[in-house]
């Protein structure tokens, strides 16, 4: 698991809102964990804003059904995985939920 930590996100075309969460990542086993660790601190700073992008690019009615949540994971680990030749992200963790909506002033 790859902690890409807490974000913020204003959502689109809402103002009065916001998404506070805490992502992780789960990385499909391989032969060379080491290097892969390696490499995933290396492109840190690129995964967090390939998640930032389609973070701020989502509305609230999108974040508020199972179904989109999951095409939302499914979009973050294929923008993710884009990245990478060998690694391969499996998953995508919401901690602390995506369901976690504050407005402005809470």
């Amino acid at each position: 698991i790859v902690p890409l930590g807490e974000y913020t996100i204003n959502l689109k075309n809402d103002e009065t809102k916001y998404l506070l969460c805490e992502i992780n990542l789960e990385v499909e086993n391989t032969k060379n964990a080491e290097k892969d660790i390696k490499e995933l601190e290396e492109k840190k700073a690129v995964m967090q804003d390939r998640i930032n992008t389609i973070l701020r690019n989502k509305t609230l009615e999108e974040f508020n059904a199972d179904k989109n949540l999951a095409g939302l994971k499914k979009e973050m680990v294929a923008s993710v995985n884009g990245i990478f030749e060998k690694i391969k992200i499996k998953n995508v963790y919401f901690i602390n939920g995506a369901d976690t909506m504050l407005s402005r002033g809470s």
